[in-house]
């Protein structure tokens, strides 16, 4: 009987140790990958898997997180993390907001890099990547052509009706 209650504190004990160390993840954020029509001064909430704010690496963190645009330079954004001595229940979520609005109609990443840690020791092995669209791109897009085709097909039809009832 010692031997099962042995091996079931050992159990306990491990089970507490791998929730300790559980792996960091991305768990959702405001603005999901793919997204089009974003507004121009968008601000993602990105919530992690364990407590990535901590003091010891918070600093670290945050220059973890990049923003860059079409061609791959880097935009200029501000990083939003509690104090989670003081907002416990914000230590898995990290703001991110650009310091100036975005090219309407262009396309974004926003990268959480690999090495992004938690307090746990944990990291992001390879970087998470959130591809995005920005609002007031093409003003034609295909519901538009479609639009135009029908309407031009209708004018069409009407004056060769308007004829053909004149020449009768």
């Amino acid at each position: 009987m010692k031997k099962v209650i042995i091996a079931l504190m050992v159990l306990l004990l491990m089970s507490g140790v791998y929730a300790e160390g559980k792996q960091l993840t991305l768990v959702t954020s405001s603005i999901e990958d793919g997204a089009t029509e974003v507004s121009i001064d968008p601000v993602f909430e990105l919530e992690f898997s364990n407590n990535v704010i901590n003091m010891k690496i918070q600093k670290d963190n945050m220059n973890l997180i990049k923003l860059l645009n079409e061609s791959g330079q880097e935009v200029p954004v501000e990083i939003i993390m509690a104090d989670d001595q003081v907002s416990p229940e914000l230590k898995r979520i990290v703001k991110v907001e650009p310091i100036s609005l975005l090219e309407k109609g262009e396309s974004y990443k926003l990268v959480v890099m690999a090495g992004f840690s938690s307090k746990n020791g944990s990291e992001i092995q390879e970087d998470v990547v959130i591809s995005f669209d920005t609002e007031g791109g093409s003003t034609f897009t295909f519901s538009n052509i479609l639009i135009i085709a029908s309407v031009a097909l209708i004018v069409v039809i009407a004056v060769t009706m308007k004829k053909k009832n004149a020449e009768a």
